[in-house]
């Protein structure tokens, strides 16, 4: 919040619409025991071949071990705070989405992504960007369901195989991944992308 005052230091301070929501997600993150966290130690991460995306040309997409899916944007995704990074946001909420159901079953595994706002946004477990922080924490929630942790690495865009699928540009179809459910709020942003 602080830094919104920046350069006015006697402006008023109110705190922002998005804190009662913020304070509810917290007050059902901490009513739910156990209120516990591993100790930091060695732990096997699993590098499960998780690419995510996305482009304001056309979309996002996930790669899991050679097998993709995409989707559209739709008009009026833009607005708020929902731009690029919210857009590379629900691309790691993807990946995860699809891992969980397609991929492995590793307690720990790695996706890849290309936006470093993203990656140190996930380690660092929050976002300057409202709508991104949305996206973290239904991936929190998702997670925590299956018991399961994603850790993010960041890949240069010349080097992630999602690349091509989220501008449009896609793979064989017989290689592409069963559908899944999108999360209800995000129907009104993206569409499972046709040929």
């Amino acid at each position: 919040m602080f830094p919104t005052f920046a350069g006015n230091r006697h402006r008023p301070r109110t705190f922002p619409a998005d804190l009662l929501t913020d304070l509810h997600w917290w007050t059902e993150q901490l009513s739910h025991p156990p209120l516990k966290r591993p100790l930091p130690g060695e732990i096997s991460v699993v590098d499960v071949n998780a690419f995510s995306d996305a482009s304001t040309s056309f979309g996002v997409a996930v790669v899991i071990d050679g097998r993709w899916q995409a989707w559209s944007l739709l008009d009026g995704w833009k607005g708020g705070d929902r731009d690029i990074g919210w857009l590379e946001a629900l691309g790691l909420e993807l990946a995860v989405r699809a891992v969980l159901l397609h991929g492995p079953p590793a307690e720990h595994f790695l996706i890849h992504v290309d936006n470093q706002g993203i990656v140190d946004g996930w380690r660092n477990g929050r976002s300057r960007n409202w709508e991104t922080n949305e996206v973290f924490k239904r991936i929190h929630r998702v997670l925590a369901l299956h018991r399961r942790q994603a850790y993010t690495v960041y890949v240069p865009s010349a080097d992630n195989v999602a690349d091509a699928p989220s501008r449009g540009l896609f793979p064989p179809r017989a290689q592409r991944l069963r559908h899944f459910d999108l999360p209800p709020t995000l129907d009104r942003y993206l569409r499972l992308a046709t040929r």
